[in-house]
């Protein structure tokens, strides 16, 4: 069902056109060579430069190709600094080293403004890289979704800005352009995937920060109770006995991890 709505959905935005025409267009738009047969598009995750991750995700032509999805721990940014990540994350996209990374795309569109799109530029240049076409969306920060053309003569799409190289002004699109709906859907694509790995990130660090500090419990007992009880919460509200009894832990193991558990909550009983 959930299917069959999208397909409705995007025939009704598009208008019918074809995805032959959707990407002769855009090619049309972003003054690319020819209609792009690929199209990949790089994000970045983190708070305040928390667990910090990029995701890249690839499209063939307008449908998503699952196998070419990519995601990256940012390794060498200390604190928030989203253009450093970018340059982390497109140097290791691309470096020629990577004998397992897919030929670059026909088109590489980056989650951000002028700013990132310049990292992108500068990262093709120091890897001797033939680059390929860019282009970077942004939401605009603008009231108002929508302005006039500089002819007057219709109204245009203000809620995101696509910007090329070498282009100071971005391009805008009319309401419901399918070319634009194809660069919203593949960002919101990439930032999901970013989205999704950096909140499992989240997840995994919160089940290590309770379990490390209890005594007597290490990386193999932790690794027994999560895999044993599912989550933290569920671990919390085990008794004694039910503890015991995983395998690897034992009365004096259980009880430690009961005791420090539960002299974490408040009185009131509500988990910190």
């Amino acid at each position: 069902a959930e299917a069959n709505a999208r397909s409705v959905l995007e025939r009704r935005l598009a208008g019918e056109t074809t995805d032959e025409e959707i990407l002769d267009e855009t090619a049309r738009r972003l003054g690319l060579p020819s209609p792009p047969a690929t199209i990949e598009c790089v994000d970045i995750s983190n708070i305040m430069g928390s667990l910090a991750v990029g995701a890249i995700v690839r499209f063939e032509g307008t449908r998503p190709q699952k196998s070419g999805y990519r995601l990256y721990k940012i390794r060498t940014v200390e604190g928030s600094n989203d253009f450093a990540m970018m340059r982390e994350v497109l140097t290791r996209r691309f470096r020629p080293s990577d004998g397992r990374a897919a030929p670059p795309p026909d088109l590489l569109l980056i989650d951000g403004g002028k700013g990132q799109l310049s990292v992108a530029l500068d990262v093709a240049r120091q890897l001797g890289l033939d680059a390929p076409p860019m282009a970077a969306i942004a939401k605009t920060r603008v009231g108002d979704r929508t302005v006039r053309s500089p002819a007057g003569r219709e109204r245009l799409d203000a809620g995101e800005r696509v910007f090329l190289p070498g282009q100071k002004n971005p391009v805008f699109f009319v309401p419901n352009s399918p070319v634009l709906y194809l660069l919203q859907r593949i960002r919101d694509e990439a930032h999901r995937f970013a989205l999704t790995y950096h909140k499992r990130l989240r997840t995994q660090a919160g089940r290590r920060s309770a379990l490390d500090a209890i005594p007597g419990v290490g990386p193999v007992r932790r690794r027994l109770l999560l895999r044993h009880f599912g989550s933290m919460a569920a671990i919390r509200a085990a008794t004694v006995e039910q503890l015991a009894a995983v395998r690897g832990m034992g009365p004096a193991a259980a009880q430690a991890v009961y005791s420090f558990l539960h002299a974490q909550v408040p009185d009131q009983g509500q988990p910190t």
